[in-house]
């Protein structure tokens, strides 16, 4: 029996909140997300994509990475597959009102059975391949539909340090709590902590010279090779690598060592027609 949007439809009124509606997608993924809701009760939503839509649960004392901490988990109503990157503030009186923050989001892979056979059985095992959350798990039901356990598998992400606290981010868009409450908007940043996300206010930045040089991020050699779920791998191209900095239709060419080399790619000074600012700079 194909799953329903029905429950979630009803308790929300689509007219005063910002919530997608949606309809069962059965195109089909497998993304799961971690939203991290100021409710009535701070909790975590933690969201499988099965079967068309989100099959949902809610935590109280959220996931962790430490399989010594078993964590509650509420199933919920499922959740339209346009909810997988909703970030924002439910008006207080509608059904969940409070902020909500993309906690984490990524991949999963279920390690037996299909969706719904494993929902059947009330033991649904999967590996996660998220910013933050990683490795193998299970949702285990327990005295009911409703009651479930989320628990950790013993494996190279484990990490029996784990602080949740430590992660008050979104992941989507670098945005704390507040900032999302005040609506400012996602600004990337590089100076950033791993996992986190990288939210600066552009409104405190001072004007500058645009850059004669830039010595661009290099790779590093390696030792030997290895297989870690938590590196993504390809192949490497030969090529050459140049820095292009666009300055009001301008453009000056370097080497990675700095080297002026605009008399030998005369063709590149055709890249400011597609770069839709004034100053620029493109490393590739």
């Amino acid at each position: 029996m194909p799953r329903s949007l029905a429950e979630y439809q009803r308790k929300r009124d689509f007219s005063k909140t910002s919530e997608p509606k949606g309809v069962p997608d059965p195109s089909g993924g497998n993304r799961f997300v971690v939203q991290k809701h100021w409710a009535t009760r701070l909790h975590y939503d933690f969201r499988l994509e099965m079967e068309g839509v989100l099959v949902s649960w809610a935590i109280p004392k959220g996931p962790t990475l430490n399989p010594a901490e078993r964590r509650l988990a509420a199933h919920v109503e499922d959740h339209p597959v346009g909810y997988y990157d909703f970030e924002g503030t439910i008006p207080k009186g509608e059904y969940g009102g409070g902020t909500v923050m993309v906690w984490d989001w990524g991949t999963f892979k279920l390690e037996e059975s299909t969706p719904a056979e494993s929902m059947r059985r009330g033991e649904v095992k999967f590996s996660l391949s998220g910013v933050r959350l990683k490795g193998r798990y299970a949702l285990v039901r327990t005295r009911s539909d409703k009651d479930w356990l989320l628990i950790k598998k013993k494996d190279e992400a484990a990490d029996p340090t784990f602080a949740i606290e430590t992660f008050d981010t979104s992941v989507k868009t670098g945005r704390t709590k507040e900032e999302i409450e005040q609506g400012k908007d996602a600004v990337w940043s590089s100076r950033r902590e791993e996992g986190a996300g990288g939210l600066i206010n552009l409104a405190n930045a001072e004007n500058g010279p645009m850059p004669k040089t830039l010595d661009p991020m290099k790779a590093q050699l390696g030792d030997q090779a290895f297989d870690n779920d938590r590196w993504l791998f390809e192949v490497k191209w030969d090529g050459v690598r140049l820095i292009a900095f666009i300055d009001e239709g301008k453009v000056l060419m370097q080497s990675r060592a700095g080297r002026s080399v605009d008399a030998e790619y005369p063709q590149l000074q055709a890249i400011s027609r597609f770069v839709n600012a004034k100053q620029a700079i493109i490393d590739g």
